[in-house]
């Protein structure tokens, strides 16, 4: 019950920063599709195991993992991840995961820039919830994720701010 409030406290607390007029807005540089990973994400309902805390029949842009065991909120439908995140934002993900889930099991993300070499680790602490995942470049970042005993893999772009 003691995540639920969290969770449901979380949600409001993101999109009451989502709305804000205030900061001037900036607009990334549009990046092409790499093998399919796109910095589009379109609004889409949520699984009912993910939409804890969202109205019921919403619709918010995430990627859902390739085993479906998590999905990475992003809020926005166009290049809601940037390189470097853009002023009066950031990179906001918010991590649904799929069943029960222990107290203190970090989310462990080892992110690599497709077409490279070049590989990342991050640590959500406290596990899949809400997050600012900063990555070195802009691109597709192919993202191998583990928590507990969990694991699945998805693909986010970043685009170039």
């Amino acid at each position: 019950m003691r995540w639920l409030v969290t969770w449901a406290l979380v949600v409001v607390a993101a999109l009451a920063g989502c709305t804000s007029d205030d900061a001037p807005k900036a607009t990334p540089t549009p990046s092409a599709s790499v093998a399919g990973c796109s910095t589009d994400y379109p609004a889409r309902e949520l699984p009912s195991w993910a939409a804890t805390g969202f109205q019921k029949g919403a619709t918010i842009p995430f990627v859902m993992g390739d085993e479906e065991q998590i999905a990475a909120i992003v809020w926005e439908e166009h290049a809601p991840l940037t390189v470097p995140s853009l002023e009066g934002r950031n990179n906001k993900i918010l991590w649904a995961a799929r069943g029960p889930q222990q107290l203190g099991e970090d989310l462990h993300i080892r992110a690599t820039l497709e077409g490279t070499d070049e590989t990342v680790d991050r640590t959500i602490e406290g596990g899949p919830g809400p997050s600012t995942v900063d990555l070195p470049k802009a691109g597709c970042w192919s993202m191998d994720l583990s928590w507990g005993e969990h694991h699945d893999h998805l693909r986010l772009a970043y685009a170039a701010a």
